[in-house]
């Protein structure tokens, strides 16, 4: 489990693409609780701009649900909706990418919401900070530099924690990484000519407009069935 505030540095971390009896990233967790006796899994997204939840992920519930008789909800940020529960206990896990401020403000707002409600909180990491999901996104890169020279364009991040963590995913993926605000002058200033790849679970409006630098059909992470796969899996360490 990665700490926020503190970044590792990855050399090479093998693949991680289905449970393994022998593999299991919340050590710490599985030592102090029983994940069975969690009553709800709550995953906690950006959401669109109209609140509403994009397919990609209600096709990722759908697929844990199958595994786990946890309830399983998904509470989007950009919503005045709250979905309620009835749990004794909830286990929150961020399906963020970057530590902006929905990680680092909003999140542990909705922590704090239900320990004021007297229900057992649990808080995993954000989804870019777990060691096995960073290896994916390693194992992912080293094919897409067969087809090229990609660069990584994400959503632009504050200095700070936000630049710092960018920088690290720079050194371990060891392409650009690039805000999407910055790409066509990154784009016009280097000799290289990168395509994009876009650091986004789900398409937006700037993600789709990195696909006129690529003939890839996706704009969006999630939108890649190796990868979306990949993240369905190991959530299921979590049932």
């Amino acid at each position: 489990m990665v700490r926020t505030h503190s970044l590792p540095v990855i050399e090479n971390v093998s693949s991680i693409t289905a449970p393994e009896s022998s593999f299991y990233p919340w050590p710490l967790l599985r030592k102090s609780s029983s994940l069975k006796d969690f009553g709800e899994i709550r995953l906690i997204i950006h959401g669109s701009s109209d609140g509403l939840v994009h397919p990609l992920f209600h096709s990722v519930v759908h697929q844990l649900r199958e595994h786990t008789e946890s309830s399983i909800v998904i509470e989007a940020l950009t919503t005045s909706f709250i979905p309620k529960t009835s749990a004794n206990s909830i286990l929150i896990i961020p399906l963020f990418l970057l530590p902006g401020r929905h990680v680092c403000l909003d999140v542990p707002m909705i922590r704090n919401r239900f320990k004021d409600q007297g229900i057992s909180t649990t808080l995993l990491p954000f989804l870019g900070s777990w060691l096995p999901w960073l290896s994916i996104l390693q194992d992912f890169v080293l094919e897409e530099t067969k087809q090229g020279s990609p660069a990584l364009v994400h959503h632009p991040l504050a200095v700070g924690l936000g630049s710092r963590y960018l920088k690290f995913l720079a050194d371990i993926l060891k392409i650009p990484v690039v805000s999407w605000e910055d790409w066509n002058d990154f784009r016009l200033a280097t000799q290289c000519r990168y395509f994009p790849i876009p650091f986004s679970m789900v398409p937006n409006r700037n993600t789709d407009l990195l696909r006129q630098y690529t003939a890839d059909e996706h704009s969006s992470l999630l939108q890649i069935e190796q990868l979306r796969n990949a993240l369905v899996q190991l959530l299921r360490f979590l049932l």
